[in-house]
């Protein structure tokens, strides 16, 4: 059966159910044909799933939509899907975008791991690509093999169903496998936000699993989700440099905060290329760091409970001091009352005594006056 399509950019594209390339747990992929440039293309239908089933989804179209409006954002890099067109119907969302005839990075690893050098330059143009998308203020959230398409010798990210346009998150998402460890306790229920380095972990496992092989990465996976480290965080035998374990020990950090970020990966990178990469690998690097860090938050914990008591100490002073200068006041205002009482008395006797004495001289006149008469 073909089925013909119109875009809201102008195009027009026809594909047959029987050409599908590649489905997941809500769309299907077509190989298709742009009818105006004959051109081939690759159609995600969003909604048409595994099984054929054709009905409307409302969850199908929320992630259709958003896929469009993080595609239409992207900035032009060879390392991320072109997006060609989009068209939406009473059934499903349709992305229409350029078809890779390499596939998906997934099926070129099935059979066995690529060894360093060419894991070194498939991580180096998907790096690129996350720098980008980064840069731009997205974070994919779904990085995996699957989501990683071929053409004409260059690797592209696609896949933008889960992706957001946003600082951080505390929304679980992403392939089980590749999540994050703050992901991971999303799922076990706690309340985590992150950041855009979920991204920098999910190709760091991808990196993993290129130099040593799927399977590798289960064990390091099931220590992760238990809270634990294992006994070995990487195979002992093992033919790649000490550049490369130092990159791939950071990209997989734990904490998030010691974790590189995208820019530091591909400066990295540049730096491997170029010969300047001095450290040595020590994969006891991160425990170490961990328990200075540790011995770092005690002693800065201290100096804070320190200076809170010393706080509290002055602020108990200066309430003692303000308690015992109000205490002064009071007593010298009562001692200048007193003073103040007393001097009023002595003035009030004197004034007293003068009065007496004046009385005393009037009546001592008046009797001089009166021997003075009979003489």
């Amino acid at each position: 059966m073909q089925i013909t399509i119109e875009g809201v950019l102008g195009g027009k594209f026809s594909y047959s159910q029987k050409d599908s390339i590649g489905y997941g747990s809500y769309a299907t992929v077509y190989k298709a044909i742009n009818q105006k440039s004959k051109e081939t293309v690759a159609i995600k239908v969003l909604g048409d799933v595994r099984e054929g089933m054709r009905k409307k989804n409302t969850k199908y179209y929320e992630i259709g939509q958003r896929e469009v409006n993080i595609y239409k954002q992207l900035p032009v890099h060879e390392n991320l899907a072109k997006l060609i067109d989009y068209a939406e119907d009473e059934e499903y969302v349709y992305i229409v975008i350029e078809f890779c005839e390499g596939g998906v990075l997934r099926e070129k690893l099935k059979s066995s791991k690529f060894g360093e050098p060419k894991s070194l330059k498939i991580l180096t143009e998907i790096a690129k690509g996350l720098q980008a998308l980064h840069k731009s203020g997205i974070m994919h959230r779904d990085l995996n093999l699957q989501n990683i398409l071929l053409k004409n010798g260059h690797y592209k990210i696609a896949d933008f169903g889960s992706s957001l346009k946003e600082k951080t998150s505390n929304k679980e998402a992403g392939t089980h496998t590749y999540k994050a460890p703050e992901i991971i306790r999303i799922y076990r229920g706690e309340q985590v936000e992150y950041t855009n380095k979920v991204d920098v972990w999910a190709l760091g496992v991808m990196f993993y699993k290129m130099l040593f092989g799927k399977k590798e990465f289960k064990e390091r996976l099931e220590n992760i989700e238990e809270g634990k480290k294992g006994k070995e965080k990487y195979p002992q035998e093992r033919n790649i440099s000490n550049e490369t374990m130092i990159l791939l020990d950071r990209m997989l950090r734990v904490d998030p905060q010691r974790r590189m970020t995208m820019d530091e990966v591909v400066n990295f990178l540049e730096r491997m290329e170029a010969g300047q990469i001095k450290e040595v690998f020590d994969e006891e690097e991160e425990e170490i760091e961990e328990k200075k860090e540790s011995k770092q938050k005690i002693k800065k914990d201290k100096e804070e409970k320190k200076e809170e008591i010393d706080g509290e100490e002055e602020e108990e002073e200066d309430e003692n001091s303000e308690k015992l200068n109000g205490e002064k006041d009071t007593e010298n205002k009562g001692e200048k009352k007193k003073k103040k009482k007393k001097k009023k008395g002595k003035n009030n006797a004197e004034s007293n005594e003068i009065k007496i004495d004046a009385g005393a001289l009037n009546s001592t006149s008046k009797t001089f006056n009166k021997f003075s008469l009979l003489a």
